[in-house]
């Protein structure tokens, strides 16, 4: 499991000018948004440098939780939008 987690953590986005970079978040605070939605789940993550990753995943509370702590951040705080489908989270 930790060798998966430190492969996780490192995860590769494009920047706005189309190259790709790597972002660490291994032992980082973050502050993690969720956007809820039947299917999928839009998550934004923002660490203590300023970098930030957005990404989609299912709609499955359980693996969005799996995701972040592969990741090997120290979550800060977790905000979550969500229409009246969404309240089964908390």
């Amino acid at each position: 499991m930790a060798k998966e987690a430190s492969i996780i953590s490192k995860v590769t986005r494009k920047d706005g000018k189309g190259k790709r970079n790597q972002i660490n978040f291994e032992g980082k605070s973050c502050l993690i948004g969720v956007d809820v939605h039947k299917a999928s789940y839009a998550v934004a993550i923002l660490d203590e440098e300023g970098q930030r990753l957005e990404f989609s995943t299912v709609a499955r509370p359980r693996k969005l939780v799996t995701q972040l702590l592969q990741m090997g951040m120290t979550i800060k705080a977790l905000t979550c939008e969500s229409g009246p489908c969404g309240y089964g989270l908390a």
